[in-house]
């Protein structure tokens, strides 16, 4: 038990009710999701290179750009409810 804690928070304050070995492998499921997901963006980047390119540009050029812009740039295109279709790869 910690004792009252006011400019640390509750949560800080209060004891813990889950081990270490639990905390650790909520940390490392947690780095995993994120790893997954970095290399998932850096092949969808790397396979669409010219597309990124080619909105990179778009932006330079007008800095503001609305969702059917953005789909053109990337070889999308939107839907009536203004969401970007997925886009395939050549």
């Amino acid at each position: 038990e910690s004792e009252e804690h006011p400019f640390l928070g509750r949560e800080i304050a209060q004891p813990r009710r889950h081990s270490d070995a639990l905390a650790k492998a909520v940390d490392e499921a947690v780095q995993r999701v994120l790893r997954d997901a970095e290399m998932r963006a850096e092949t969808v980047i790397t396979r669409n290179r010219p597309r990124v390119e080619a909105l990179v540009s778009t932006l330079k050029e007008r800095e503001t750009l609305y969702r059917d812009q953005i789909a053109a740039c990337l070889g999308a295109r939107a839907d009536g409810q203004g969401r970007v279709a997925a886009i395939r790869s050549k």
